[in-house]
This record gives structure tokens, sequence and C-alpha cells, in this order.
């Protein structure tokens, strides 16, 4: 994180000849003009510190961004996913403005603004924007249009250059770029910045104060940091997130207040000890199954799904290949796969019944070599397994919404299509009550009242990260 400055006119450079410049900006700094300091980023600031030492002084910079508010817009024959009666409702009509949901229902007795924008739905079906749960941005190698295109209006990034998570959601809410909302920790809690315990005391407020939402702490950091890491987050009122791919994992993360658990137990059953654990804490748990590397028997079983044409359209070339090539689970026979993946299944269902909050999150990019899936599409994926664990596709729903939605304090705004809350709508051919798959008929994306088709958004040119 920091900046380390050394004298060249001896070699080799000793450990006593080093001293610390700086405490961040380590990944973001450049040597100003006459090289006698230099400039950093760190968080939302910029500063300049001179080499020779010093307290480093802030470059004040304030930027006014535009807000462009989009048109009103008149949805007609839609039929609106309502959770409390659990069905969608008939035929109606639904008014957006700056934004937002204004009403529902008849038309009579309201006036529409002359330039409101009308779309007859065609008795089409309603749902929130869904939310990706466990998403990393990964340098830039995702894009905001496929996840649109695939009806992800809302993206929780678990770990990813905070300065770069800063602009993407910037953009997000301050332009009609199609991009999801952000809900983001920054940079992942690792032994590489957090060596000893005073370190959590240095840091975190600094993650908070750069706009951090939670903290991510993610292996190998030892337990003792960890638990200075989990004090200090809660000092500033920040959730915790971790990973519980183990018994240790999950029993110590429950122990020490983590809100979040991320991925499931490696190759094993959850069994009921665990899930009562997880119920009676109150611990999210995000299984990312993708992740698990079960989209490898998915694709055994149909592997005409690579063939789809949207997937083709939306997913680079060398990602579909990585994808036809399998996955870490390549070498392992079918029948111990589907084996395995009956385990999963059945941990699944159990801490559904158990009461334990699920959230739908998968971990993917072409970039993860144990990921066979692809940024958008394995959401739905991941809402196919929920659903084959048994859960009814109401409950997955929600769990992809409305709940979501609370487990980043955003229920107020999000999660729901109800008057007053942002107009983060995907409209589907197909009723995704009847089969969860329909999630997939995507028709038109809405996101904060802006209008997207599929068929017209297109991810920029992308090569493979070799090239």
């Amino acid at each position: 994180m920091g900046i380390w400055v050394a004298p060249l006119d001896s070699v080799p450079v000793r450990e006593e000849h080093v001293r610390q410049l700086t405490l961040e900006g380590g990944d973001t700094f450049t040597i100003a003009p006459g090289g006698q300091s230099l400039i950093y980023v760190a968080g939302n600031r910029v500063w300049r510190q001179r080499l020779a030492g010093g307290e480093p002084e802030e470059i004040s910079i304030r930027l006014e961004l535009p807000r462009p508010v989009p048109r009103p817009l008149l949805l007609r024959r839609v039929r609106v996913l309502d959770f409390a009666p659990g069905r969608f409702s008939p035929e109606t009509s639904l008014f957006i403005e700056e934004g937002r949901i204004r009403w529902l229902g008849s038309e009579d007795g309201h006036e529409l603004p002359a330039e409101t924008d009308i779309i007859d739905a065609g008795a089409r079906f309603a749902i929130p924007g869904l939310f990706e749960m466990h998403g990393h941005d990964f340098g830039g190698f995702t894009d905001g249009e496929t996840f649109l295109a695939y009806g992800v209006t809302s993206v929780r990034d678990v770990g990813d250059w905070i300065v770069r998570t800063n602009a993407l959601a910037d953009r997000s809410d301050t332009s009609m770029a199609p991009l999801p909302r952000y809900f983001y920790a920054g940079d992942a809690v690792s032994n590489w910045i957090i060596y000893r315990e005073e370190d959590a005391k240095t840091y975190m407020p600094r993650w908070k104060e750069w706009g951090a939402q939670f903290i991510k702490i993610h292996p190998p950091i030892s337990w003792p940091l960890q638990l200075a890491v989990a004090e200090e987050a809660r000092r500033l009122g920040l959730p915790v997130v971790a990973h519980g791919t183990t018994i240790e994992e999950i029993t110590r993360g429950v122990t020490l207040g983590f809100s979040f658990l991320e991925h499931t137990l490696n190759h094993n059953r959850s069994y009921d000890d665990i899930l009562q654990f997880l119920a009676a804490a109150g611990t999210r748990w995000d299984p990312t199954l993708i992740a698990g590397g079960y989209s490898d028997l998915l694709l055994r079983d149909e592997p005409e799904r690579l063939d789809d044409p949207k997937f083709q359209a939306f997913i680079p070339s060398w990602c579909i290949q990585h994808a036809r090539a399998g996955s870490f689970m390549g070498t392992t026979a079918t029948t111990t796969l589907r084996g395995r993946w009956a385990d999963q299944l059945a941990g699944i269902r159990a801490a559904h019944r158990r009461g334990v909050k699920l959230h739908a999150g998968t971990d993917v990019s072409c970039l993860i070599s144990q990921s066979v899936g692809s940024v958008g599409l394995s959401l739905h994926w991941e809402l196919e397994f929920f659903a084959q664990a048994g859960i009814p596709p109401l409950e997955v729903l929600r769990i992809a919404t409305q709940q979501a939605a609370a487990a980043v304090g955003a229920e107020s705004d999000l999660g729901t299509l109800e008057p007053g809350k942002l107009a983060d709508i995907v409209l589907l051919d197909k009723n995704p009550l009847d089969d969860i798959r329909n999630t997939q008929s995507i028709w038109r994306v809405i996101k904060g009242g802006w209008l997207f088709d599929p068929e017209k958004l297109r991810p920029p040119v992308s090569t493979s990260p070799d090239e």
C-alpha cells in the first residue's frame, strides 16, 4: 500500500537504507516534474509528497459531475412481480419519472408529462433488476454492457482496486452509461497489506474514507489478524466478508461476527450443525456454486449452451474456448462430479429449510481458471442451481433481488417494484415462476429509468489477456 524509498548509490541496498515515505499510494504514484516529489492517489484524493520527507500536501480537486435525467417512461400492458402475494399482477401500467417508479395501476386520474416515452410491454413479465452478489472487475475484463444485457443491474464487488471501483460507481451513478450499480469493498485485506494487528487500525479507517462499503478479508491472512480487522471494522460500522470454504473458516468466521461467508465447503456437503450455526447467527452465505466448478457438469450435460447466439455475441471467443476446454474439474470423472454435486445441492436445500440467508453470486470471469462461465449469464445458471436444490422459483427471485438489496443496505431503493423505488426492472418474455430458466428470456432492461435493448448493447472488443 505504501511507498518506500531507497538510495541507489549503495549496492546492494540494505534494509537499514530503506525508509517508508507514505502509508498509501504505492499502486498509483508518479514522479513529479523536477524529480523532487511524487504525486499519488489514495482512494478519491490526490497528494503531493516531497521525496525528502515531511507531511504530504493534498492537491485540491473539486468535481461536479452532471447527472442526466432520463425522460419519463410509461410501460403499458406489463405484469409486475409482487412478492407479498407471490405472483405477477394482471396487465397494468407502470410510470417512471426521474429514474424512480412513481405509480402502478390504472392510468385513470394520472396526467402524463408531454415528453413521456410510452412502451407497450405486450403482457411481458417485470421483475426487479438482478444482483450479482460476488463480482470482480479484474482490471477491466468485465463490462457493464454484458451485465445489463443479462438483467444484472447491481453488482456487489468483493475485491478490486478501489480507485477503479470508485470510478465505476461514479460513472454508474452520474451517467446514462450501460453500467450496473456497484456496492464494493475496494482492495481485499490480505497478508500483503496487513502484517501486524496495528495495521488494521491504520488501514481500515482509510478504506472507509476512500468509499469502501464493507471489508473483504482474503486468506491466508492469520486468524489473529482477521480478529484485529473484524474488531476495527465493527468499530467503524463496516460489515466484514470472508471465505467459508472449510469448516474452520465457517465456524471462526461466524464466531468473529463476519456478516457474509463466500463460497461453499470444498467438495463436501454442508451438514446440519454448520447450517444451524449460520442460521442462528444470521450470517449470510453466498455459496458461489459456479465458482466451485459445477458449471462444468452443466456443460457436459448440455454443451449446446455455448452455442447460444446471445452468449456468443457478448462473450469473447477466447472465453468460449476456455469454457469448452473445461475447468479444474476437467480431469474429474462425470460420475464423481455428479455425486459431489448431489451433496452440494443437498446442503443448499437444507440451508434454505433452516432459514440460512442465502445469496446468489458467481465469482466468475474468464480469468478464473476454475470457473466455466461468463459475466451475466452465469448468474442465471446459479439461479438454476438454487432451483435444482428445491428452492421454489419465487424464493430464488427473492434471493436475487429483495434479499440482495437488503444485504447491501439498499432495500429502501432497490429489490422490489413499488412506488418510490429506483426503476431497475427486467422485462421477460416468459414467466420465471413457471421455470426459473425463463429469467434468461430478457426483452428489455431498465436501470434507473434508462431503457436498454440487449439486442443493441454490445461490449467493447475484447482480446485474450495473453495478447
